[in-house]
């Protein structure tokens, strides 16, 4: 079940195709977000202050930008890449020190860093503390119009985030 909750009521607007689109987009995103924390181990950043907090997601997007473009210059399609595999292989190619053997030999390695395709005979589980999510998926929201006094505690906050 999928619900999207919007102003935009008049469908010659956002059409359900469009809605369609923006959902892969969105998942796309949560992707890109479990890559960054899990295979590049960003769960929590390291940095003492918001500003070095910034520079350290900066530099870590540019690195899964980097793994990306990477990838995609190896011609496969980006749902047959691993993220992991592609990382051990450029981790790989930096530890040698030295221009790999053979011409294109990055390309060639990357080619083969796609995911696992055989059948497992049971749900994978979790490595990591909690190893099984005890809560109940969400069910349908409950959608309500906002009151005249969280309207105006929005605008107030709308307001004092405009003058920061």
């Amino acid at each position: 079940m999928c619900a999207l909750l919007t102003n935009v009521l008049d469908e010659r607007r956002l059409s359900a195709a469009d809605v369609a689109a923006l959902y892969r987009q969105r998942w796309s995103l949560e992707v890109m977000h479990r890559t960054l924390k899990q295979t590049l181990g960003k769960q929590k950043l390291r940095a003492q202050t918001p500003e070095l907090a910034a520079c350290e997601l900066d530099w870590s997007m540019a690195g899964l930008w980097l793994i990306s473009l990477l990838t995609h210059n190896a011609a496969q399609p980006p749902r047959l890449i691993s993220p992991a595999a592609a990382l051990r292989v450029i981790r790989t190619a930096m530890r040698r020190g030295r221009r790999p053997t053979g011409k294109h030999w990055l390309q060639r390695q990357l080619r083969t860093a796609v995911p696992d395709f055989y059948l497992r005979r049971r749900p994978k589980t979790a490595r990591d503390w909690p190893h099984k999510k005890t809560e109940p998926p969400p069910g349908t929201p409950r959608i309500r119009t906002a009151t005249t006094a969280e309207i105006r505690k929005a605008q107030a906050f709308r307001k004092e985030k405009g003058a920061a």
